[in-house]
């Protein structure tokens, strides 16, 4: 289920992979400009929930 919102917003489920890696989905990763080797930094809050940001580092 992806439904993608016109305010330049994304939502859609992501799977973990056996090795823990999850694909951002190339929508989402059109929408940021998102390369492979681009770094990102990882915020992770117990309560809060996982957060990737990109230009942040």
């Amino acid at each position: 289920m992806r439904v993608t919102k016109p305010t330049g917003e994304f939502l859609g489920p992501v799977r973990l992979g056996s090795e823990g890696q999850v694909t951002i989905p190339q929508e989402v990763r059109e929408l940021f400009g998102i390369r492979p080797g681009d770094q990102l930094l990882l915020l992770a809050d117990k309560k809060k929930g996982i957060a990737l940001l990109r230009g942040a580092l």
